[in-house]
């Protein structure tokens, strides 16, 4: 039995990587559609860094909102072959809800004027950052059960060799 409250090294872990991962993602989806503004070269690598320290604390949010919730229904098998597909669907699906949640907040006005963009930065962080938890969440699952096992602790619910 996962203990609660004991696993919040992978909802940082999760929120730092997949923020950053999807920013990623989003400014190389910028450079490829050609919209990004005119200006020095480095400019782009900047905004990412300074981007992501204001979205990391929204994604650990999301994770909090979403990403713990589903983990518990998934209960302790994070092994299952569908799991990194519903970890990024659902991550796109929680992005797109913080950021019209976070409009709704600024701005008073649902969505964007264009609607909410399906390859926006909701949807590519949240993907992004539901995957980073769902590989965090696995390895710290494995590690504590390996642990567990090494203590004599072993209940059989997750086999660390089977990864």
């Amino acid at each position: 039995m996962i203990r609660p409250f004991s696993a919040r090294r992978p909802i940082i872990m999760g929120a730092i990587f997949g923020s950053y991962l999807g920013l990623f993602l989003w400014g190389m989806l910028l450079v490829a559609r050609d919209m990004v503004p005119s200006g020095p070269a480095w400019a782009l690598p900047l905004m990412i860094l300074v981007y992501g320290a204001f979205i990391v604390p929204v994604a650990a949010l999301g994770l909090l909102l979403f990403g713990l919730p589903a983990a518990r229904a998934v209960g302790g098998d994070f092994r299952a072959p569908w799991l990194p597909l519903a970890a990024v669907v659902m991550g796109a699906i929680a992005g797109n809800l913080l950021v019209a949640g976070v409009l709704i907040l600024t701005t008073g006005r649902w969505g964007t004027p264009g609607g909410i963009d399906p390859l926006g930065p909701g949807t590519l962080i949240g993907a992004a950052t539901g995957l980073a938890f769902w590989w965090f969440e696995r390895q710290w699952r494995a590690d504590d059960a390996d642990r567990r096992q090494r203590e004599g602790e072993w209940s059989g619910d997750f086999d660390p060799d089977d990864l």
